[in-house]
């Protein structure tokens, strides 16, 4: 039967698949209040709003305030920067155990439903991870400890100290639980949330649809680096303190800001803002179902035929195993998704150690190095994801034009990623890092000018010397007597002109900071320039019915391979090139590390970035070797074959010219 003959029943079939979704399209409300100004929101774009909201909450709380407020969990909580890195793995973990049995019925089930379930979880979690802040006492910071030298002093018994002080660390299995609930909260957030927009709108317009959201979504961690850095500011027990009894200042190493303000204010924006909108949207808006009849075909000409033309297919769970494994045998889509472990991987883990890694390499402060993470990251996170759409869209790429966008962008930031080496030299502390004078070891903070002051070892709050040199405190640079506000005097361990000392670290003068920023701008914006690609990659060398499963076995993978271990190795590495912790005065166990050697961490960060970058640049281009689009063999010249396609001639289209997409205002976009 030839290509003509088969034409009409292949349209025919396109009707009956409009029909059908038609039966799915219908008002916009709540129950029976379904009044008709609401109707005006009943479109891709009025979707658009309330999915970008729930976006901006995610972002804020997961990939900005929970990152500033990382390093502060730690001395607040006693944790260790692998410790950290399980309770941000936590989420992805969630993500990797789930995402497969939700995804599978994700393209079938009632989309926007699922997103308002989900939001109202993701809310819960918020809630949980605020209670240890309730239900501990206040933040004890050695305020008992004497500050000075006394010769006679003794160091307090450790009967003395609070039970509940001393477990803290059992937190640590809330905090992954309460992760736990916001990452099962998210799943359908980056598959299903997506696929609406892809479904329901002409390609173009979905490109533009898709990279707005995207570039939506650096709004969030814009205000959660935001919220997270003035929340800092905030001393942590502010709600049950008066201002008089605050004796800490912010720039003591002490501090501990308001943690807990911003996944309170995170469960309220998903339960009022995305939830209740969201559950009032049909399950397919009017019109989308004629946009999906009258889309040309993309899916890559090696998808098995049981999924492209099946309908049916998907319907049952015992097709979950067979969709899989179809699923991996899509070559593009297979090396594309390890292209996005190694991004995944990189992108995870300095998006949870960056505030971090800004405060030990450039000796700022947690507020400080959660704006400055913020200045850099969401300009130019917001800057890359407006770029790659508008590119796309100008140069009408295919898909195969996309996967070499991606590899342009990789190798351009394989080129500029050296940049880590830049920082600030490492600020050596008496005892710790560097010998006391007159002596000639190291690791050991009592030596014999302060060994009978009686110090405490477990708070650090360091003074700079005389000497230029940075003491753990005051009392174990032997001074016995403070000579004004944050001034010390007699202090035997200080060698020099004096023995003085003053509060705060020896800080030698470093300008790289600026420089670093300007060019790590770069390597963020064409970082993100990647991930609308990536997305329209999936979706497009999939079969239709299978978009949502495809995104979410996409996400299964590169969650485990990527975001998982991403966190845990620059854990690893941050606790590895530790070079002052925290120990607890009664159980010799170490907490949280005071110093890092940024000399280390620069070489391992660099290492790892590299590694990745180059890993993605190689299998981006594997992906587009292999990628050959339904209807098309690439001989010396492009063959088309009726086999897969029932496609048309050289001067006919898929689309009928004579038939009209539904027209959705380009207005609504400006309005956005």
């Amino acid at each position: 039967m030839t290509g003509a003959d088969e034409k009409p029943s292949s349209k025919n079939e396109e009707e009956k698949k409009e029909l059908k979704g038609i039966e799915d399209e219908g008002d916009c409300g709540w129950a029976s209040i379904r009044p008709g100004f609401i109707q005006r929101c009943n479109t891709p774009a009025g979707y658009l709003c309330v999915f970008s909201m729930f976006l901006v909450t995610q972002g804020l709380l997961v990939n900005g305030y929970g990152n500033v407020v990382l390093s502060t969990l730690e001395r607040r909580f006693r944790l260790q920067s692998t410790q950290a890195g399980l309770i941000v793995i936590s989420y992805d973990f969630a993500y990797f155990l789930l995402c497969l049995f939700v995804t599978f019925y994700g393209n079938r089930g009632h989309k926007p439903q699922m997103l308002a379930i989900s939001s109202v979880i993701f809310g819960l979690g918020c809630l949980v991870f605020s209670i240890p802040h309730f239900t501990t006492d206040v933040y004890k910071y050695g305020e008992n400890y004497s500050e000075l030298c006394d010769p006679m002093g003794t160091t307090p018994e450790c009967a003395a100290s609070s039970s509940e002080e001393d477990n803290l660390d059992d937190y640590f299995y809330l905090f992954m639980t309460a992760m736990f609930l916001q990452g099962f909260g998210c799943i359908c957030l980056y598959t299903v949330g997506f696929t609406i927009l892809e479904d329901s709108l002409p390609k173009e317009k979905a490109a533009l649809y898709i990279g707005l959201a995207n570039a939506i979504t650096i709004l969030g961690p814009c205000l959660g680096f935001a919220i997270g850095g003035l929340s800092l500011t905030i001393y942590v027990d502010f709600d049950v303190l008066e201002p008089d009894e605050i004796e800490l200042d912010i720039s003591d190493p002490r501090w501990v800001g308001a943690w807990w303000i911003g996944y309170i204010l995170a469960a309220g924006m998903a339960w009022i803002f995305v939830s209740l909108p969201m559950f009032g949207f049909p399950k397919q808006f009017p019109g989308s179902a004629k946009v999906r009849s009258l889309k040309e075909s993309e899916v890559h000409a090696g998808a098995s035929e049981d999924i492209v033309e099946n309908e049916e297919f998907g319907v049952s769970i015992k097709d979950l195993p067979r969709a899989t494994y179809l699923m991996l045998r899509n070559t593009p889509f297979l090396f594309t998704t390890f292209a996005g472990c190694s991004e995944g991987f990189i992108v995870s883990a300095f998006t949870a150690f960056l505030p971090k890694y800004l405060q030990t390499q450039f000796n700022l402060t947690s507020a400080e190095a959660g704006l400055y993470a913020g200045t850099i990251a969401i300009p130019g996170g917001i800057l890359g994801m407006l770029l790659s759409p508008i590119i796309i869209n100008r140069m009408k790429l295919k898909t195969s034009g996309i996967i070499k966008m991606c590899i342009i962008c990789c190798i351009s930031v394989l080129c500029t990623v050296p940049i880590c080496l830049l920082h600030c030299p490492t600020t050596d502390v008496a005892g710790a890092t560097v010998p006391y004078k007159g002596s000639e070891t190291t690791g050991n903070l009592s030596t014999e000018c302060n060994l009978q002051c009686g110090c405490q070892g477990e708070y650090f709050s360091p003074v700079c010397g005389s000497d230029n040199l940075t003491y753990f405190s005051s009392c174990f640079a032997g001074c016995t007597r403070e000579s004004g506000d944050k001034a010390f005097e007699d202090c035997s361990c200080v060698g020099g002109v004096s023995d003085t000392a003053t509060s705060g670290l020896c800080v030698e003068p470093c300008d790289v900071l600026a420089p670093f920023l300007g060019i790590f701008f770069f390597i963020v914006m064409v970082n993100f320039m990647t991930t609308t690609p990536v997305l329209l990659i999936v979706m497009r060398c999939v079969p239709e019915s299978q978009k949502s499963f495809a995104i979410g076995v996409q996400w299964w993978i590169v969650r485990a391979l990527g975001s998982i271990p991403g966190p845990i190795v620059f854990g690893v590495i941050f606790d590895a090139t530790c070079k002052l912790w925290q120990v607890s005065e009664c159980s010799d166990e170490q907490g949280s590390c005071w110093i890092h050697d940024s000399d280390e961490v620069a070489t391992y960060i660099l290492v790892a970035a590299l590694l990745c970058k180059a890993l993605s640049a190689v299998l981006f281009s594997t992906a587009l070797y292999l990628y050959k689009p339904i209807g098309k063999v690439e001989d010396d010249s492009e063959i088309q074959f009726d086999e897969l396609s029932n496609s048309r001639d050289d001067e006919t289209s898929w689309v009928d010219k004579d038939q009209q997409l539904p027209s959705y205002d380009d207005g609504v976009m400006t309005q956005l």
